[in-house]
């Protein structure tokens, strides 16, 4: 059997990468280094010192940098965000190779490889080494499997603001087999192609989209092309520098997405690495409000602002928006040590906020104390409801980022809607915390 579905035996990747092995050459100046099965791992090493770590998980539909029947093929760039030169992409697809013969020769215990190793479609979106020709009919395929949109993200790469503790973009290294088109006539190109998904709303995201200069053209450029409404995810640092909010609401922008990671600057600065970020943000939601655009506070419950986190409440009232929703952090790589440096208990979230009116997003949904048998009828339908975002991230999803259910979400009645909770997360809190919810009753009360 494959990983995809049982825990497989010592041993499995070395046996499934022959004729490669340990100390073999890949491709000239290439050899393989370290094999471990757990998480399956292989550790190319190259010239000069140069070592690419590939890491395998079980295909389950997100992108990678290519996919077998069975496996998903994602590397790891050293030092973070460094893109792979051409030798060592040579030696990576020569690894793709052996993993796909290899899934192929498990069998009739395996799935059959399909006929190519293509990337997935969301990542052929986001590589510039294909025509456009090639970009528009990944787009139509998309949506023929996963339906017209409502909504679609474009990534700007542009640099952030901030240097944010948590922060996954980057963080562990996973890098696709691409950079992300930052020019203005790829933009272009990327939005009229997005464009034609009939999608009504666009927005921009990425490090910091606001960081690039053409933003304002190219949210107009948006508009033109038939976006009924256009939104921004940024830091709003750059929201209170003079003219700034007063030219995104004229060029089409209806609304801005501002993270408050603490109800005080000693907590928010700590949180961002940016002393005088708090200050500058405040000023930038100030900005916003005053230019007209809609304003959405974002935050993450993290241990080193948990306490602060009930005082966004009164701050979001002095700034006269609504209170922000409460993210669960993401792991940033695989290691256990470096999560529990971040993410706290569920309990302890929801008992920081039990006197707050602040709602969880992005948890479990069991863990969002269902008011009534009605309110978890209609959170349901309103889960089953919601219009698909495709296109969301030009990055692979690493293993360890993806959704996981434990052994309690399996009965649970909101599980089909439900975002789930992660691996490393239960490895160090366990999972007692998630209470089933029945499916014509209420999850049982937290402690």
């Amino acid at each position: 059997m494959t990983p995809a579905t049982r825990r497989p035996r010592a041993g499995w990747l070395a046996r499934l990468l022959r004729p490669l092995r340990p100390g073999g050459a890949v491709t000239p100046g290439w050899t393989v280094g370290a094999v471990r099965d757990d998480p399956p791992a292989i550790d190319l090493h190259g010239p000069g010192g140069a070592v690419l770590p590939v890491r395998l998980a079980a295909r389950d539909g997100r992108p990678a940098y290519a996919v077998t029947r069975s496996f998903a093929v994602y590397y790891v760039a050293d030092p973070p965000g460094r893109p792979l030169g051409p030798d060592a992409e040579t030696a990576l697809r020569a690894v793709v190779a052996a993993v796909a013969a290899g899934d192929e020769r498990l069998g009739r215990r395996s799935p059959r490889l399909p006929e190519s190793l293509r990337p997935a479609p969301r990542a052929l979106l986001h590589d510039p080494t294909l025509d456009r020709d090639a970009y528009r009919a990944a787009v139509r395929e998309l949506v023929r499997r996963e339906g017209r949109p409502a909504g679609v993200v474009l990534t700007v790469d542009s640099p952030c603001d901030l240097r944010c503790s948590f922060c996954t973009r980057g963080a562990g290294g996973i890098v696709p087999p691409h950079q992300t088109l930052s020019t203005v006539d790829d933009l272009r190109f990327q939005v009229e192609t997005l464009a034609a998904t009939g999608a009504e709303t666009l927005d921009f995201g990425g490090d910091e989209p606001m960081s690039h200069p053409a933003l304002p053209r190219l949210v107009r450029f948006a508009r033109r092309r038939g976006f009924r409404r256009v939104t921004v995810a940024t830091a709003g640092v750059r929201l209170g520098e003079p003219g700034v909010a007063a030219a995104l609401a004229a060029a089409g922008v209806e609304q801005v997405r501002v993270p408050l990671y603490g109800s005080t600057a000693r907590v928010h600065d700590a949180v961002t690495g940016v002393p005088g970020s708090f200050r500058r943000t405040l000023a930038g939601l100030r900005a916003a409000r005053a230019a007209g655009l809609d304003v959405e506070l974002r935050t993450v419950a993290l241990r080193d602002n948990l306490d602060s986190l009930p005082g966004l409440e009164r701050l979001a009232a002095r700034l006269a928006l609504d209170p922000p929703s409460v993210g669960q952090v993401a792991p940033r790589s695989d290691d256990p040590e470096d999560f529990r440096r971040n993410a706290p208990a569920y309990t302890a979230v929801v008992r920081a906020l039990h006197h707050s009116r602040l709602q969880l997003a992005g948890f479990p949904l069991c863990l969002r104390r269902l008011a009534s048998p009605a309110d978890s009828d209609r959170r349901r339908a309103e889960a089953r409801a919601r219009p698909l975002r495709a296109f969301r991230s030009p990055d692979p999803t690493p293993p360890w980022r993806a959704p996981h259910y434990p052994p309690p979400c399996r009965r649970c009645a909101l599980r089909p809607a439900c975002p789930g909770t992660y691996a490393l997360y239960v490895a160090l809190h366990g999972d007692a915390e998630l209470r089933p919810v029945p499916r014509a009753g209420r999850p049982k009360p937290h402690p």
